[in-house]
């Protein structure tokens, strides 16, 4: 059975989070949709990615040591080669109850399946 930790980050922060988590080898998760970006006195802009559930990133348990860790550093260091790369977005571990409550992989379906389905309803809009 696999399990998820939940961090926690600013809106902002959800999507650079999660792919700068799995360039650096966490397996990591959000979901998101693809969104045309209204500007104001604009045609739609060009699909864009967007959080399904903004400030949101599910971690696989199996990283919860090393990204407690990470979590409580000022400056959250990229690993290996990406070290010039720009550091990870802020965030945090969610707690509950002075304990990190652990997601099974089964209760993430219904949110892998509206990201399926967001993304399918995307695709016929183009």
């Amino acid at each position: 059975m696999t399990s998820w930790i939940i961090l926690r980050c600013s809106v902002r922060s959800t999507l650079p989070l999660a792919r700068s988590l799995q360039a650096d080898g966490y397996d990591v998760w959000t979901p998101s949709e693809m969104k045309r970006n209204r500007r104001p006195r604009k045609n739609a802009g060009e699909p864009e990615p967007a959080p399904i559930m903004p400030t949101f990133v599910f971690a696989r348990s199996v990283h919860v040591v090393d990204l407690l860790e990470l979590a409580e550093m000022p400056v959250k260091p990229r690993r290996g080669k990406r070290l010039h790369e720009p550091a990870h977005d802020d965030f945090s571990v969610f707690h509950f109850n002075d304990r990190i409550p652990l997601v099974r992989d089964a209760a993430l379906a219904p949110l892998r399946r509206e990201e399926e389905l967001a993304n399918i309803r995307q695709r016929r809009e183009l």
